[in-house]
């Protein structure tokens, strides 16, 4: 076996210099790379739980209801009815929305609107709820009659 051969600074200085790494054939050093490697690994993990989070969170969230605009219209099942128009944002569901018709029973003053029957009709936009634009999402309020 043949040493490697030995410079005189060397000898007096057995340790590597600052900034000197021991790389083998141009290479970098694998340490440095993988532990860059599995930090971008982490960090993305965390960025896709994060957005799924925020969008589970965003679907999910609560309604709210924005009240746009009332009018009297003739109904052909109940007559004089006030219809009030919402734009609602968030999910909605079926107990959501008999929980938002009990809201309106309990705060609509009767006498101010004129009649007994409230038809609540809510949109995703302030502009379809403007026009009056058809929709599916919709209830009626009968109020107390004394």
């Amino acid at each position: 076996m043949r040493s490697k051969d030995i410079s005189c600074d060397e000898l007096q200085n057995p340790e590597p210099q600052k900034g000197e790494t021991e790389e083998t054939d141009g290479e970098p050093p694998k340490k440095k790379n993988s532990r860059i490697v599995k930090t971008a690994v982490l960090v993305g993990i965390l960025v896709i739980v994060g957005g799924l989070l925020l969008g589970y969170m965003i679907k999910h969230r609560e309604p709210t209801y924005q009240q746009i605009g009332t009018r009297y219209i003739d109904d052909p099942d109940w007559g004089n009815v006030s219809e009030i128009s919402y734009v609602v944002k968030g999910e909605v569901t079926a107990e959501r929305l008999n929980e938002h018709l009990r809201e309106v029973r309990e705060t609509v003053d009767r006498e101010e609107l004129g009649t007994n029957v409230v038809k609540t009709v809510y949109y995703r936009n302030k502009e379809d709820a403007l026009a009056w634009k058809d929709t599916d999402m919709g209830g009626y309020t009968f109020l107390n009659v004394e």
